[in-house]
């Protein structure tokens, strides 16, 4: 299985995820959240969260501006098995 690693793909997308060339599938690993969307999702390490409707597990929340968090995360139990 080849996996293609980006930082953006045909759209400029802030999001880093990998692509398995096989089947397309995407696995998210790192999004970037504002700080609304990281108070009003309560979201923090450990926390479980959707994203493009699969389940992924929050590893590392990272404020990296004054406005702007990257949200590290890992594959849930559910998207691991699709």
């Amino acid at each position: 299985m080849l996996v293609h690693r980006s930082l953006a793909d045909l759209a400029n997308e802030t999001d880093q995820y990998y692509r398995c060339e096989d089947c397309g599938r995407i696995t998210y690993e790192i999004v970037a959240r504002t700080a609304r969307e990281v108070k009003a999702g309560r979201i923090e390490p450990g926390k479980a969260i959707r994203e493009a409707g699969k389940l992924y597990t929050v590893r590392r929340v990272l404020k990296v501006g004054l406005n702007e968090y990257l949200v590290y995360l890992r594959p849930g139990e559910g998207a691991a098995r699709r």
